[in-house]
């Protein structure tokens, strides 16, 4: 289902759809601590230092958002991700059910970040609180594709394809 909704300014902030992806990864953090701990020596301090990196993801989750601003799309996850996609480069946008493959990435439920692969589509640059139901994808020229979960959708995809496009 193709999305072009009206003109837009071309500018705005929008947040994500609200999520307990944060949660889950809190919980991969406990799970790693309490997993590694009664081992002792090397594998606590190694599951104590992935839990931390794990923190640091959870961390950065209220700092998710999407900017629309002059020529320039940008994906934001705090300072661990930012994609920039330039608004002439855009050529659809649709909203996705998306199906995982089992290869490895950060997609949990509630949150999918990095490029992950989709079964009948391929690589994603995902910035979502949202990992296969419901997925934004916005698709470039080249062929990139990016999947995103605004919570005012229709005006994110207003701001994203109206407006002057370079």
């Amino acid at each position: 289902m193709r999305i072009w909704h009206g003109e837009s300014d071309g500018q705005g902030t929008f947040k994500p759809r609200r999520s307990l992806g944060w949660l889950w990864m809190a919980c991969l953090a406990v799970l790693v601590v309490l997993g590694g701990w009664p081992a002792g020596g090397g594998i606590r301090v190694a599951g104590t230092v992935l839990a931390l990196l794990i923190l640091a993801v959870v961390a950065f989750f209220p700092a998710m958002r999407y900017a629309v601003d002059g020529d320039e799309v940008r994906l934001v996850y705090g300072p661990l991700l930012t994609y920039r996609i330039r608004r002439s480069e855009i050529v659809a946008i649709s909203r996705a059910d998306l199906t995982p493959t089992l290869w490895a990435a950060l997609r949990l439920p509630g949150l999918a970040l990095y490029t992950v692969r989709y079964a009948g589509t391929g690589a994603i640059r995902m910035c979502s609180t949202r990992a296969a139901h419901g997925v934004l994808v916005i698709e470039t020229g080249d062929g990139r594709r990016y999947g995103v979960s605004p919570r005012e959708e229709e005006r994110f995809v207003a701001a994203a394809s109206g407006g002057p496009r370079g």
